[in-house]
């Protein structure tokens, strides 16, 4: 690895370090070292086990059921400054067992998308030398530019049982926080009251793309002091169709709060056909 950065093969002394480091697999080959079970060979209150062998079945158990767990990632975000992850089919829901590896999952994709927004230039003295100067660039460019967060069917995780608790005490440091480390943070989910309180309060746009019924824009208008016309505007949003789709745009501004009911359309501005969004009031 040392010697792929000394030439500076920055990517692939990345790769290397990946099977540089302990797995679980080898936390569990150290388990069995004759000094570690001599020292605690005691056997754990109403069991057979002694603490070594519970931890050892508490290790195993987890590779089975975590396999993304058992060797080191493939997974490699390279220098990629736009990056999607697609959590589906890997946060379920309907059990206790589900929700726990929803909180897994959550964590492990929060921590690859987001884990280098929080290093700081104190950080350095924990870095090698040698890395030192690499480490120092990326992360003043990192501090120096705004990062953005967007987590898409949010309910998802929010209503998680296992893991709202959890979620929402991430989120809501964040949004302490967010312009100390230059983050913006974005929640898309089809009820506003999927959303605790806690969040809320730290909320500066709202986006409305459409209600399930009127009482649900009463609800939104009272809650963010809209005036009466906001129920009229949110209740009459119109679907996506080849001349865009209606929405309301509630901005928490000083002095006061700003409104914006106008229409959405997407234009190709990319020969890939990436699409731009455009509004009109």
């Amino acid at each position: 690895m040392d010697a792929l950065h000394t030439r500076g093969e920055t990517r692939l002394a990345t790769r290397a370090q990946r099977f540089a480091v302990p797995t679980i697999s080898t936390l569990i080959q150290m388990l069995r070292d004759e000094n570690l079970t001599r020292s605690y060979r005691y056997t754990l209150p109403g069991s057979n086990l002694t603490l070594v062998q519970y931890f050892e079945n508490k290790l195993k158990e987890a590779l089975e059921l975590y396999v993304i767990l058992s060797q080191p990632t493939r997974f490699d975000l390279g220098e990629a400054r736009i990056v999607a992850l697609d959590l589906d089919e890997v946060a379920p829901k309907g059990s206790s067992s589900a929700d726990r590896q929803t909180v897994i999952l959550f964590m492990l994709s929060y921590y690859l998308l987001a884990g280098k927004f929080f290093h700081s230039l104190d950080d350095l003295e924990l870095v090698p030398k040698p890395y030192q100067e690499y480490h120092r660039k990326r992360i003043e460019e990192l501090r120096g530019s705004w990062k953005r967060m967007e987590i898409d069917e949010a309910h998802r995780f929010l209503l998680n049982d296992g893991a709202k608790d959890l979620v929402i005490s991430i989120l809501g440091l964040l949004n302490r926080e967010s312009r100390k480390w230059k983050i913006s943070i974005r929640l898309s989910t089809q009820d506003i009251t999927d959303v605790p309180e806690t969040l809320i309060e730290f909320l500066t746009s709202l986006y409305v793309m459409g209600v399930s019924a009127p009482k649900k824009a009463k609800y939104i208008a009272d809650r963010f002091g809209m005036p009466g016309a906001a129920v009229d505007a949110m209740t009459s949003i119109t679907k996506p169709g080849p001349h865009g789709s209606t929405m309301l745009c509630w901005h928490n501004t000083v002095p006061s709060d700003l409104l914006d009911h106008g229409t959405t359309w997407c234009v190709s501005v990319w020969s890939a056909g990436c699409p731009t969004w455009m509004s009109s009031a």
